[in-house]
């Protein structure tokens, strides 16, 4: 199980399919094709105490 703040990395491998790549702290992630509203949204539930 993950945590809910966790964004995962994820790749095509040609001729094997996708592939995880790695996983992060939502703060440390960049925006690279991601929606920014549900990124900000991730790293305000991260910073809930």
């Amino acid at each position: 199980m993950l945590p809910r703040t966790c964004v995962l990395d994820a790749a095509w491998v040609e001729s094997r399919g996708w592939a995880l790549l790695e996983a992060n702290a939502a703060w440390g992630a960049g925006l690279n094709g991601c929606d920014a509203a549900e990124a900000a949204r991730c790293i305000a539930e991260a910073t809930r105490a």
